[in-house]
């Protein structure tokens, strides 16, 4: 199977400080990664590194099987537009409409307005999201109902590869699991390739085909998610995973 996204010798460091150790790894297409990991061991510098957000100190990021730090300015720009990415918070513009939210990446690739609203209203329906919210202001929408349209923002321009940091952490637990069950869904039904950030070893069981436990900068375990219980055998993972087997029996 082809890959989408490789990691060869990358290193990392900020003011001295190593964040990624020699990071390698590949997914291949069609794969639902979750890193996990304690906050600071490097989860979300690793998948800025993915659209060139951050440069490694050294090392090589492929997607599609070109280096994209080998890029110009130019090929990068081309190449963020055609990777979705949803932060927590979603970071809509908030002077625009859900419409004009979710169209943002088509119109800069200049589609025409009629497939942009097909687009549209396609993705609202696959996300459960009535066609009243189209003239809406991100303001008036709730926390599950933004995140919703900052999916459908992503994945507008038909990106094949969708990147997750922590997007659905300040959400309460019954909007969360209904959104992880949404986009399990989609992940099928589009083949997308994703990358997933989160602290939540219950969430990334959910999610996840492929598992990558991280810990300051080190990849301890990277695998199917099958596997995680019998080959995660470092220290740090061994305690990752009985606190969630601790959490389930309580």
């Amino acid at each position: 199977m082809q890959n989408i996204i490789e990691f060869k010798n990358i290193n990392k460091s900020y003011e001295n400080k190593a964040v990624l150790k020699n990071i390698n790894f590949s997914l291949a297409r069609g794969e639902f990664l979750v890193i996990i990991g304690q906050s600071g061991s490097g989860k979300t510098t690793l998948l800025r590194m993915i659209n060139a957000i951050n440069c490694p100190d050294s090392g090589e990021v492929l997607v599609n099987n070109e280096n994209i730090f080998l890029k110009n300015q130019k090929e990068l720009i081309d190449l963020r537009r055609k990777i979705g990415y949803v932060i927590q918070g979603d970071a809509l513009f908030e002077h625009l409409n859900v419409r004009e939210n979710i169209a943002y990446v088509p119109k800069l690739l200049k589609w025409d307005k009629k497939r942009i609203e097909n687009q549209i209203l396609h993705l609202l329906d696959m996300l459960h999201l009535s066609k009243d919210f189209l003239d809406k202001y991100p303001s008036e929408l709730s926390g599950g109902q933004r995140q919703r349209v900052g999916i459908a923002r992503a994945m507008c321009a038909n990106a094949n590869l969708i990147l997750m940091d922590e997007p659905f952490g300040a959400l309460d637990e019954i909007t969360r699991t209904s959104l992880q069950n949404e986009l399990k869904i989609l992940h099928k039904e589009k083949n997308l390739s994703i990358v997933f950030i989160t602290h939540d070893i219950k969430e990334a069981l959910r999610l996840a085909t492929k598992i990558m436990i991280l810990n300051q900068g080190v990849i301890e375990y990277f695998g199917d998610y099958k596997d995680v219980f019998t080959k995660a055998n470092s220290e740090f993972s061994k305690k990752l995973l009985e606190s969630y087997k601790q959490n389930r029996l309580n």
